[in-house]
């Protein structure tokens, strides 16, 4: 049953009680508003299942050291450096 006042509808329950139509359409608004969270909620759980299968992958791909990377670059450095010293006495030894 609904009653009509000056201000606002009243509707009024089972049990006997007048609940403002506000109220029912305030409530229908936070049932909407949480099954759209639960559902996000959701989605969000199955994003970070997809994140820590992809990240165990990365974590297990072998990588370059910072130390292994500066060895390899010093080595370097050092075999140009060799090679530069080596064809400078061939070049010497040969006349030139």
């Amino acid at each position: 049953m609904s009653v009509e006042t000056s201000t606002t509808t009243v509707t009024e329950t089972t049990d006997g009680r007048d609940v403002p139509v506000w109220a029912i359409r305030l409530e229908a608004k936070v049932d909407v508003a949480l099954v759209q969270h639960a559902a996000r909620l959701d989605t969000h759980a199955l994003d970070i299942a997809d994140h820590e299968g992809r990240l165990r992958a990365v974590e297990g791909k072998a990588t370059v050291s910072p130390l292994g990377l500066w060895t390899a670059v010093i080595g370097g450095l050092g075999g140009t450096a060799a090679l530069a010293a080596l064809i400078n006495t061939i070049v010497r030894v040969n006349g030139g």
